[in-house]
């Protein structure tokens, strides 16, 4: 399973950065990152914040979403591992347009805007990188909106729950840590919407749940909802 919503692949991992680099330049790059910790719920960022630094994920999961007017979230991106936010306003000097929080415990890995363009400047190749990746991080917003905007209510849950789930040896896939609350968020609907559906779900065989987990039993079943 993804730990985001798009279609371009490694392209859109921070690693990708590295591609071509000297062992002398990734040590320069790396010299300039810092790590920090954050607990479940913790807001990295919020809509109109100075664009200060870039956000690699390196554990854990967040998400991306903007605030309508009426209050309620619409998530625009899920990121895991490798996978970084922040790097459009920083490139482009503007305020944050969504807030970013933690969905889960994470590491993450912050690089200062001051600190970025100076490295795109010193080491070509490396700007060159950053580019490639600005440009495949855009077109795949994109597209996930796109997608999103057609999907209904239902495709966005059962999308939500096989980009979040983790699989085991078994073919099994769970969703951990995540309250009714919690995928309400992420999906865009009422928390008794997402109560309902997922008994839906349960009464057809499709997933079983317990406090903060849901465990998907055929994942290739839930894929095919979404394909109509």
């Amino acid at each position: 399973m993804s730990d985001d919503w798009g279609y371009n692949g490694a392209a859109c991992l921070w690693s990708s950065v590295y591609d071509g680099l000297s062992p002398a330049q990734i040590q320069q790059v790396e010299r300039v990152i810092s790590r920090k910790r954050l607990p479940k719920g913790t807001t990295i960022f919020g809509v109109g914040d100075a664009p200060d630094e870039v956000v690699i994920v390196v554990d854990g999961r967040i998400r991306c979403y903007v605030l309508s007017e009426s209050g309620e979230s619409y998530t625009v991106a899920l990121y895991g591992h490798d996978r970084l936010t922040g790097l459009m306003s920083a490139l482009m000097e503007v305020p944050r347009m969504a807030t970013a929080e933690t969905i889960e415990t994470v590491s993450l890995d912050l690089i200062s805007r001051r600190s970025l363009r100076q490295l795109m400047i010193e080491v070509p190749e490396f700007g060159a990188n950053v580019a490639k990746l600005a440009a495949a991080m855009a077109s795949d917003l994109i597209w996930a909106l796109q997608e999103r905007a057609l999907r209904s209510a239902t495709e966005r849950l059962c999308s939500a729950l096989l980009t979040l789930g983790r699989p085991d040896d078994g073919g099994l896939v769970t969703v951990q840590g995540l309250s009714q609350g919690d995928l309400a968020g992420i999906v865009g609907v009422s928390r008794t919407w997402v109560n309902l559906t997922l008994t839906e779900l349960e009464s057809a065989g499709l997933i079983t749940r317990r406090r903060l987990e849901i465990r998907i039993l055929n994942p290739e079943a839930l894929q095919a909802m979404l394909r109509g």
